[in-house]
């Protein structure tokens, strides 16, 4: 009879032991980190806001709402005058390390975003540091005004399905306001956040090559592993990309003078004007040297010497 106690005894005590430590145990590492998302949005944000926002949060992804305002109004479910506000401000992110992608939503905002240029610049920036840019319905004529893709309007412009259009650029259909739209009930939603996390993976998971590794390097801003390429292959402070884009090119768009300055002292080539100022600010001006000094004497611009006028007699 003892010895029956002792053996249930000692069956319950390991029952428990087992319970506790499956209840204990961390959460299985097959559950990746959440991505980080950006989604852009203004005065007169659109309905497709709202599911999106919803869908961001189901999938446990970090979302931060980014706009040129502090505050901007929009509409829910035909309600006027709904108020979000705006988690960064454009003009004070400078880094997008840390983001994994930028949605622009359908809403009457992408008329407003295509005539700023510094909204533009923003999506240009984004694209370039490595984030992926998704759209969907007018929210991909923002995505052309940026210059990120060069479609007419219609089909190619508005793809049936959620479409990689270009390295890191995903344009979705119609659906998420009025007419040409057919209201925020349909817009591809979930399709657009299927998309977004395949492209993540799959850019995780594929093997860039070396050419490939320097300009990932240069848009993260690192340049410990930029240094490292380049010791391993002094060539590649020249490579070039499948558009012809140079280390030099990324260091310059995104604006990381150390970098800029260690290419070009390991004989990156400085006079391939092309590959550095088509991103020195997309369409402004470049300057006249990697270090931005003038070609004027001196550095400065020479002043001139007011006219006198003679008065006639």
């Amino acid at each position: 009879m003892k010895a029956s106690v002792r053996i249930a005894s000692i069956i319950v005590l390991t029952a428990v032991t087992l319970v506790g430590s499956i209840i204990g145990q961390a959460p299985p590492s097959s559950a990746a980190r959440g991505l980080n998302v950006l989604v852009l949005l203004g005065e007169w944000f659109g309905d497709a806001y709202f599911p999106l926002a919803k869908e961001i949060e189901a999938r446990g992804w970090t979302m931060k709402r980014v706009g040129l305002d502090g505050e901007y109004r929009g509409c829910f479910n035909k309600k006027r005058d709904v108020v979000l506000r705006s988690d960064l401000l454009i003009p004070d992110l400078k880094d997008f390390s840390g983001y994994d992608a930028l949605i622009i939503p359908s809403g009457p905002q992408w008329r407003k975003f295509n005539e700023n240029r510094t909204v533009l610049k923003f999506v240009q920036d984004a694209h370039a540091a490595g984030l992926i840019v998704a759209s969907f319905c007018v929210g991909n004529t923002t995505v052309k005004a940026a210059g990120l893709v060069d479609l007419p309007a219609g089909p190619e412009l508005y793809p049936d399905k959620v479409t990689l259009v270009k390295e890191r650029v995903l344009i979705g259909p119609r659906g998420g306001g009025p007419p040409p739209g057919d209201g925020f009930e349909s817009a591809p939603i979930k399709e657009i956040c299927d998309a977004v996390a395949r492209e993540r993976a799959g850019k995780k998971a594929a093997a860039v090559p070396a050419a490939g590794q320097i300009h990932e390097a240069v848009r993260a801003g690192d340049l410990a592993k930029v240094k490292a390429l380049v010791a391993k292959d002094p060539q590649v402070v020249n490579e070039k990309d499948a558009r012809g884009r140079t280390p030099l090119h990324f260091a310059s768009v995104i604006g990381k003078p150390d970098i800029l300055a260690f290419l070009i002292a390991g004989g990156a080539d400085a006079a391939d004007r092309g590959a550095v100022s088509s991103g020195q600010g997309h369409g402004h001006r470049p300057k006249d040297g990697p270090c931005g000094c003038s070609r004027r004497r001196g550095g400065t611009r020479a002043r001139r010497r007011p006219r006198s006028r003679r008065r006639r007699p």
